[in-house]
């Protein structure tokens, strides 16, 4: 078949290796089941047709944001050493919420960096 027939007809002509872990892939497949779809085309949909995969930020705010993150995660550090050597007792509970936060704020931040 021609290169031409094979664009008139969208024929795939590149294929691609993709590795999952066992959970990974079962949720995929799980997904692929509940909408019809082999997992081919459901990535291919996915990727290619979702307008909700765009990242929150670009990657340059992002990695300001998480340098920032970091110098307060630093500052976090040093109060709880201070906290630790017994300068202020039942802080815990606010430190710990503190930290769940800062680890939350990490996530988005990592998962949504553009390349």
């Amino acid at each position: 078949m021609s290169k031409n027939n094979q664009q008139k007809l969208k024929i795939p002509s590149k294929a691609i290796c993709l590795k999952l872990s066992i959970e990974e892939y079962n949720q995929l497949e799980e997904v692929s089941k509940e909408r019809g779809e082999n997992i081919q085309t459901l990535i291919r949909k996915s990727v290619l047709n979702n307008s909700n995969l765009r990242p929150l930020m670009p990657s340059t705010d992002a990695k300001s944001h998480l340098t920032e993150l970091r110098r307060i995660g630093n500052n976090i550090n040093q109060i709880s050493r201070m906290m630790n050597s017994g300068y202020r007792r039942d802080w815990y509970d606010s430190f710990e919420n503190c930290v769940d936060n800062l680890e939350l704020l990490k996530k988005v931040f990592t998962k949504n960096v553009a390349s």
